[in-house]
């Protein structure tokens, strides 16, 4: 099954609470999140954390949240993948994503890859995917033991 990936900066350390992404399908395969770890500005095999979503759609405005703790740290970089898994041919998973056209997005770039393993980034790049990341903030200092602050740090290309 091909696989997708939108390359993206972390804004905030913290830990990852939920991501969001826009991919509408009819397809009866269930949609595969992940966050991976780059090397060279390109997601490896390293998954952070995944989840395997009902259906195979998912909306901008839906918190896709993941079962293990996902660590940020600001400045590095990491990939939103995906893709179906189980799906017998390469239909077009980049045909399902909503994004914006050129690259609006400066701190990272739309990935593609055939089999999760090799990746590319199409150059020039000609499309951002429209994503959300939502970041859980710790306190520097718990001086009044204060719970945690969600943040929200909003990367999506208009």
């Amino acid at each position: 099954a091909p696989f997708v990936a939108q390359v993206y900066t972390a804004g905030l350390s913290g830990t990852l609470v939920s991501i969001s992404v826009d991919v509408s399908s009819s397809d009866s395969f269930p949609l595969r999140v992940s966050i991976r770890a780059l090397m060279d500005g390109l997601p490896t095999g390293v998954v952070l954390g995944e989840t395997l979503l009902a259906g195979s759609s998912a909306a901008l405005s839906e918190a896709i949240a993941f079962d293990e703790p996902i660590e940020q740290i600001a400045g590095q970089q990491y990939a939103i993948a995906l893709d179906y898994p189980g799906q017998p041919s390469p239909a077009g998973l980049a045909n399902r994503l909503a994004g914006a056209s050129g690259d609006v997005y400066a701190d990272g770039a739309l990935a593609l890859s055939l089999d999760g393993v090799n990746w590319f980034i199409e150059m020039p790049a000609t499309v951002d995917l429209h994503f959300q990341t939502v970041v859980n903030v710790l306190p520097a200092v718990f001086q009044d033991n204060s719970p945690p602050v969600n943040f929200w740090l909003t990367r999506s290309p208009s």
